[in-house]
C-alpha cells in the first residue's frame, strides 16, 4: 500500500502534511491491546513526525527542494499485546515537495 504526500518547502515547523488516501489505522483488539503505535522509518524520517492518534503527518524540520525533492518513507503501525512483542503492518509514505520561488537568478 502506497500513501502519497504533499508540502511546499521551507512549510514551517509542526504543519500538516497532505497525504492521500488519509493515514489511518485500525486494530479489531479492545484495551490496551487495541492501542496502536504509528512511526516513520528511513533516510529523512526525522523531518517529519505523525500523531498515532490521528495519523496525521507534519513538518518537523526545514524542508528544502534544492536540497531533497521527495522522501520515500515507510510507515510502520505497531500494537501492543501487552506481551514481550507487538504486530506490526507497514505502508510506504512517498512525500513530495513542491518548489517555491526563493533563489534569486544568478
Amino acid at each position: 500500500h502506497t500513501l502519497q504526500g504533499t508540502v511546499q518547502e521551507n512549510t514551517p515547523i509542526g504543519e500538516q502534511v497532505t497525504v492521500i488516501p488519509d493515514l489511518t489505522v485500525s486494530d479489531k483488539d479492545f484495551g490496551t491491546n487495541g492501542s496502536v503505535e504509528l512511526r516513520l522509518i528511513g533516510p529523512g524520517s526525522s523531518r517529519f513526525s505523525v500523531n498515532s492518534t490521528t495519523g496525521h503527518v507534519h513538518v518537523n524540520d526545514i524542508l528544502d527542494y534544492e536540497t531533497t525533492q521527495s522522501y520515500s518513507l515507510t510507515v510502520e503501525a505497531r500494537d501492543m499485546d501487552g506481551a514481550s512483542g507487538y504486530r506490526s503492518a507497514t505502508a510506504r509514505l512517498i512525500i513530495e515537495l513542491y518548489d517555491e520561488n526563493d533563489n534569486l537568478p544568478q
